[in-house]
C-alpha cells in the first residue's frame, strides 16, 4: 500500500493554529483582520484591504513553513548557547502576540534575549538563497518595521525593550549569516503606523487607497491582481518610473545575468534582421519562379499566402450601433516587461 506522504504532511499544516495567545491575555487569539501587524506595516495598503476582507492565503503556505524551520533551528541553538544569567523569553512554543486596541496595531516578537538585565528583542529571517547578504548594510525596510513596532509594543506592555537584532540566514546554507543591530526609535515607526492602520480600516473598499504595490514592485507577488488592475484603469493609475541604483538586496549574480541577457537579445536583433532579409529573398524567388514549394537539400520550403488580419472598425461599431464599446473591455492582469538597453557614452 502506498502511503501518501504528501498528503499527510499538507493535511498537517493546513490544520495548524497560525496564531499565537495575546501575552496578556492566554485564552484570547489574535484576529489578524482587525489590526496592521508588525509584519505587515509597509505592505501595499490596497493589498492588505483586499486581504483582510477576503484571505487569499489556500494552498501557499511553503515559505511560512521554511520561515518556521529556519526560525526553530534558530531558536534551538540559542538555547543550546545560553550560558549563567542569560535567557530567551517569548520564543517558540512561548511566542505571543502584543496587541494595541486603541492604536489598532500587533506584532509577534520572535523571542527576546536577556541578559544583565536587558532585554533584545529577537527577529530571525529566512533569506532567499540568491539574495546578496553580504552586499546588505541594514535590515530590509520592511524588516526595521517590523521590529521597531514589535519594541514599542514590547515597551507599552512593561517590557523595557530599547534594542533589537535582525537575523538572516540563508535557506539553503544555515552557516550563511548577516546579522543586523537595530536601536529603538522611541516610538517614531509605531506612530507612523498608528496612521496607516487609521488610513486602512476607514476606507471603505481597496479603491479608497493608494496601490503602494505600483512605486515599490509589490505587485509581483499580490494574490489580488486582477481586481486592483480594474481599479488601475478605471483611476488611470500607472506604475511610477524610477531608476534606482542597484540595491542591496538583488541576487547574487544579477549584474552578470543583465549583462548576459542583454548580449543576448542584441545577438537575436540582429539574427533577426538577417532572417528578415534573408526571408524576403526567398520569397522574391518562389514568387518569380512560381515555385511555392520546393526542397533543397537540408530543408522543405513552403510559401503561402496569409489573409488580412480581421478588426473591429470601433467608430463605425459604435455610430452604427449607439453602444459604447469600452464598457464591454476585459482587463486582465497586469504584468511586468523587462527593458534591458546598453548604456552609450555622452
Amino acid at each position: 500500500m502506498t502511503i501518501d506522504l504528501i498528503k499527510r504532511i499538507s493535511g498537517s499544516v493546513a490544520a495548524q493554529k497560525s496564531d499565537w495567545p495575546l501575552y496578556d491575555d492566554e485564552r484570547g487569539r489574535l484576529d489578524r483582520n482587525a489590526v496592521l501587524t508588525a509584519s505587515e506595516n509597509l505592505r501595499c495598503l490596497r493589498e492588505l484591504k483586499f486581504a483582510k476582507a477576503e484571505s487569499r492565503q489556500g494552498d501557499k503556505w511553503g515559505m511560512a513553513q521554511r520561515g518556521h524551520a529556519v526560525e526553530a533551528w534558530v531558536v534551538e541553538q540559542i538555547t543550546a548557547s545560553l550560558g549563567l544569567g542569560e535567557k530567551v523569553l517569548l520564543e517558540g512554543e512561548n511566542q505571543r502576540s502584543f496587541l494595541c486596541d486603541e492604536a489598532g496595531l500587533s506584532g509577534t516578537p520572535d523571542g527576546v534575549f536577556f541578559k544583565d538585565g536587558i532585554y533584545t528583542l529577537l527577529e530571525f529571517k529566512s533569506a532567499d538563497p540568491r539574495t546578496n547578504l553580504e552586499a546588505m548594510t541594514a535590515p530590509k525596510p520592511q524588516h526595521l518595521a517590523q521590529v521597531q513596532q514589535n519594541m514599542w509594543l514590547l515597551n507599552l506592555h512593561g517590557l523595557d525593550v530599547d534594542q533589537a537584532v535582525v537575523l538572516y540566514v540563508d535557506a539553503s546554507d544555515f552557516q550563511r549569516m548577516r546579522q543586523f543591530d537595530v536601536v529603538y526609535d522611541g516610538g517614531a515607526t509605531a506612530r507612523r503606523s498608528e496612521i496607516r492602520a487609521g488610513l486602512l480600516f476607514d476606507a471603505d473598499s481597496p479603491a479608497a487607497l493608494p496601490a503602494e504595490g505600483l512605486t515599490n514592485n509589490g505587485c509581483t507577488y499580490c494574490q489580488f491582481k486582477e481586481e486592483c488592475s480594474a481599479i488601475q484603469v478605471a483611476a488611470g493609475e500607472k506604475r511610477k518610473e524610477l531608476k534606482p541604483e542597484m540595491p542591496a538586496f538583488a541576487p547574487r549574480g544579477i549584474t552578470e545575468s543583465v549583462r548576459e541577457y542583454g548580449s543576448i537579445k542584441e545577438q537575436i536583433k540582429l539574427l533577426e534582421a538577417r532572417a528578415d532579409t534573408l526571408a524576403a529573398t526567398i520569397k522574391e524567388y518562389a514568387v518569380a519562379e512560381n515555385r511555392m514549394e520546393f526542397e533543397t537539400a537540408a530543408y522543405g520550403v513552403k510559401v503561402t499566402e496569409v489573409a488580412g488580419r480581421k478588426t473591429l472598425d470601433v467608430k463605425a461599431y459604435e455610430a452604427a450601433t449607439g453602444v459604447k464599446s469600452d464598457d464591454f473591455y476585459k482587463v486582465g492582469k497586469p504584468s511586468i516587461r523587462l527593458e534591458v538597453s546598453a548604456k552609450t557614452e555622452n
